[in-house]
């Protein structure tokens, strides 16, 4: 009988923790629950088919609510160049800064910032990342990736250079998605486009290059930075964006997978982006279409 009693024990804490389970995974991909478990306190979130009315979800987040878009910048400034690319006024395969063009797109300027830190954040507020000198380097360009906002400033005074114009200016000129959204010179290329979820979700909406997404050879499997954007292991384009020791904490994610986009811009800061981008992933594709 004592036999009995304690296998029943037993069973019983196994189904307890098999529920447990089950409602941790469901949870996770609900988007008030992956919202909560990565200290997400409120947001927005559109998505919707190109050519279709989008949806969108607002979380205690207000109609035009403007967010700081961060590393979500960077699409824009790889659209900017390829736009120049199509103009005849940059080659993706020219030396600029000493790397190629699409290397600094893709993350392989060599510049290492686990190794050597990030200039950018000891920039002075009116200073422009875009004027910031270029600092050695950690890796030869061209032979691995890691992210860097260093390409991505040099970028924007290539820009500069080839129109003749602020990085700003040329930049509105050739993205009209662009047009409305704020811009801080300081941040810059890299990081300094802000704007409410429904005009980032215009401009996430164009159409991105095949040639943007070739896999480079030093990145043989897996998921890889393309130019601009990084494409996942299942091929969704996506990018994240966040600024840690500022007042003003906010968490940006985008997705492109075929015609299917999806923003969303968040109050709170995770404690891993790549997590919090994936597990966001999951809980938005679960969303009614």
């Amino acid at each position: 009988m004592r036999m009995i009693r304690t296998l029943l024990v037993t069973a019983i804490a196994l189904a307890a923790g098999v529920v447990l389970v089950v409602q941790t995974m469901n949870a996770r991909h609900d988007i008030g629950g992956t919202m909560r478990h990565h200290n997400l306190r409120s947001g927005v979130i559109i998505y919707g088919i190109q050519g279709e009315h989008p949806r969108i979800r607002r979380f205690a987040s207000e109609k035009g609510k403007v967010y700081n878009f961060w590393s979500l910048s960077k699409p824009i400034t790889a659209a900017a160049v390829f736009a120049a690319a199509d103009r005849g006024l940059v080659d993706l395969n020219e030396k600029y800064a000493g790397a190629s063009v699409a290397d600094l797109l893709r993350h392989a300027g060599g510049w290492d910032r686990k190794l050597a830190g990030d200039p950018i954040h000891d920039l002075q507020e009116q200073e422009r990342c875009i004027d910031m000198p270029i600092p050695p380097r950690q890796f030869e360009p061209g032979t691995k990736a890691e992210y860097s906002n260093v390409g991505y400033c040099a970028l924007g005074r290539l820009i500069e250079g080839r129109f003749d114009q602020s990085y700003h200016d040329a930049v509105t000129a050739m993205i009209p998605e662009a047009i409305g959204m704020t811009y801080d010179d300081r941040l810059g290329p890299a990081g300094g486009w802000g704007g409410t979820a429904e005009q980032y979700f215009a401009f996430a909406q164009r159409d991105v290059p095949a040639r943007a997404l070739v896999r480079p050879s030093f990145a043989s499997t897996g998921p890889y930075y393309a130019l601009g954007w990084r494409v996942l292991g299942d091929g969704t384009l996506s990018h994240f964006g966040m600024l840690t020791g500022t007042a003003n904490d906010q968490f940006t994610v985008v997705y492109k997978r075929g015609r299917w986009t999806a923003v969303g811009l968040f109050s709170g800061m995770p404690t891993n982006g790549e997590i919090a981008r994936n597990d966001l992933l999951s809980a938005i594709r679960a969303l009614p279409r």
